[in-house]
């Protein structure tokens, strides 16, 4: 994917949900939240490089959503969880 990203902003791809637990219950999909963990892919023009690759915590009601995957403002991502 060869993409321009503006600003302050971070592609993300998100983590898969959880579907199974622990124990082996199945999920049904109305119970699947959306993913709030997720690997950044790209970062924008005045956002910080150091992120690429990492695994982050991020808002994702306030995501873009593109080909799958979550635009979103560095001021948007709550962690950066470790390496």
């Amino acid at each position: 994917m060869n993409i321009k990203i503006p600003g302050n902003r971070i592609l993300i791809e998100p983590s898969e949900p959880i579907r199974k637990l622990p124990s082996g219950i199945y999920l049904p999909e109305t119970a699947i939240q959306k993913p709030n963990t997720g690997t950044v892919v790209a970062v924008g023009e005045s956002a910080d490089t150091e992120l690429m690759g990492r695994k982050v915590l991020y808002n994702p009601l306030v995501a873009t959503q593109i080909q799958g995957r979550h635009l979103v403002h560095i001021t948007d991502i709550r962690f950066i969880l470790a390496k």
